[in-house]
């Protein structure tokens, strides 16, 4: 065997084992990352929403460059696999008065070669993305899409390792690498994901000197993970009283607006709203503030803001909540949870 048919052989033997998942000892063995891309294909899916970190960078009065917009977003594994068999839609929704929404896909390999979980980001660049937003709750709306209609760069994949508590996506540095208005680029793009979080950082740096480019903040958006509701609500007493039925409102935030006019008010609405609070800081010099599971009814009308009419707290992890003033009732009950469970 001559001296270039060795260097060959010892390519090929170097090429086959990237692509072999290394295994323990024993026989049965799984590599590592088969068992984080498990955790990443149970764990990941769900509905996300920072109104939490919003609100506490205007109550500590943060500095604007440090402050978050609002951000909710909603992941679901696509269930076939044209974009790989560990994929994810993923619909972001920007709560920054233009009411912007961005999907993409994102698609999960094992990288043994990195000894990582390589991360394939696909984007909706060129043209109408209407008909694919919105698509966490029929995922049929993306039959018409395929790989080739997405923009890839490879340069942008992502890498996915362990950390104390969760897994931490990141680019490599200076990977990702475009022109904005005749200057080049990287992005400066990481993920956290944990058991009821999503930290995202999308910051975009000058290539020439790693200057931050775009207005994030470099504190990362904190996204927890929101629970649905289905909610009523009652005014009045009796048959003639006024009821709302089968709202559907998360915990993150969210609120159902309800037109509830009056004599002085005709465009007056009452609004079902839950809120988990992950408090930031203590509201007390003497006393640690427990995170607690809130339900307000509030008002608004035009020339009078937003306020609170009454509201309830409760365990964060409770699936019922209910206010009742007689003349006024609503209630809420976590989406698979509605049917009573007979107990002695």
């Amino acid at each position: 065997m001559n001296r270039l048919t060795t260097f060959l052989l010892m390519c090929a033997m170097s090429a086959t084992a990237a692509e072999t998942p290394r295994k323990p000892g024993w026989s049965g063995d799984q590599s590592p990352l088969q068992r984080d891309l498990m955790v990443i294909d149970q764990l990941l899916p769900g509905s996300y929403d920072n109104f939490e970190q919003v609100y506490f960078n205007n109550r500590l009065d943060l500095p604007a460059d440090q402050k978050h917009r609002r951000v909710h977003t909603e992941i679901r594994r696509i269930p076939n696999d044209r974009f790989g068999a560990h994929a994810f839609y993923i619909m972001d929704s920007w709560d920054d008065g233009a009411g912007r929404q961005h999907p993409r896909i994102y698609s999960f390999f094992i990288d043994e070669a990195e000894n990582a979980l390589r991360m394939e980001s696909y984007y909706m660049t060129g043209f109408d993305t209407k008909p694919y937003q919105n698509a966490q709750d029929d995922l049929s709306k993306l039959d018409g899409l395929t790989k080739d209609k997405l923009v890839y760069v490879k340069g942008c994949d992502m890498f996915w390792t362990r950390t104390v508590a969760g897994l931490h996506g990141k680019m490599k540095p200076k990977a990702c690498i475009s022109e904005e208005k005749g200057v080049k680029v990287h992005g400066d793009y990481q993920i956290i994901l944990g058991e009821r979080t999503l930290w995202k950082g999308d910051v975009i740096r000058r290539l020439s000197d790693d200057v931050k480019v775009n207005d994030e903040p470099l504190v990362l958006h904190k996204q927890n993970r929101v629970r649905w509701f289905t909610c009523s609500l009652s005014l009045g007493e009796g048959p003639e009283a006024k009821r709302f039925t089968s709202l559907t409102v998360h915990d993150g935030g969210d609120t159902a607006w309800l037109p509830v006019p009056t004599k002085d008010h005709p465009d007056r609405e009452v609004g079902l709203h839950l809120r988990n609070v992950d408090w930031a800081m203590n509201n007390s010099k003497t006393a640690f503030t427990n995170d607690v599971f809130v339900f307000y009814l509030d008002e608004r009308w035009k020339g009078h803001d937003r306020s609170h009419i009454m509201y309830a707290y409760q365990a964060p992890d409770a699936v019922r909540a209910g206010i009742n003033l007689i003349s006024m009732q609503a209630y809420c009950v976590l989406k698979g949870e509605e049917k009573a469970v007979p107990k002695m």
